[in-house]
């Protein structure tokens, strides 16, 4: 995912489903070494027709690698009921 903000800066998240489940206090840490490595095996994946994710990764200004947490929640049937329609002017 990129966007496109203030000053013509690009800021861009990679998404990459790990080998297992991670739960605090083990979720791994990563290193610059981690990072680069993670750019480089990523580098070719198209971002535009014309713009590489190692394109962006070698010309960022700042940079990371983080492991994210995901969840998933169940939403009750009832809920959707008690909200009102939209607008259908």
């Amino acid at each position: 995912m990129a966007i496109v903000g203030k000053n013509d800066r690009t800021y861009y998240f990679v998404f990459e489903k790990m080998d297992k489940t991670y739960k605090d206090p083990h979720i791994p840490k990563y290193t610059e070494a981690d990072k680069i490595e993670f750019a480089e095996r990523h580098g070719n994946m198209k971002v535009t027709d014309k713009v590489l994710l190692g394109d962006l990764h070698k010309n960022s200004v700042s940079s990371t690698l983080v492991g994210i947490e995901t969840a998933t929640y169940e939403v009750s049937a009832s809920l959707f009921s008690t909200m009102a329609p939209a607008n259908q002017s």
